[in-house]
């Protein structure tokens, strides 16, 4: 049993439109710790940006190894 209660469709709908570049890259769908980090805004913005910033953005790893 989650300690936490799921999002809402309507919450849901909102971060996923919210989080744009990285939803698009996990083929439209949040995973649940991304839901789960919905409820503190900021501190899924700093978590989203350091996924996208190791994971999406180019770099000198190639992108098969990230």
């Amino acid at each position: 049993m989650p300690r936490l209660p799921t999002l809402s469709v309507e919450e849901a709908r909102i971060v996923r439109e919210n989080l744009g570049t990285y939803t698009e890259n996990m083929g439209g769908t949040l995973p649940n710790s991304v839901l789960t980090l919905a409820r503190k805004p900021n501190i899924l913005k700093a978590v989203t940006n350091l996924w996208y910033e190791t994971i999406i953005a180019p770099g000198s790893v190639p992108r098969d190894l990230k």
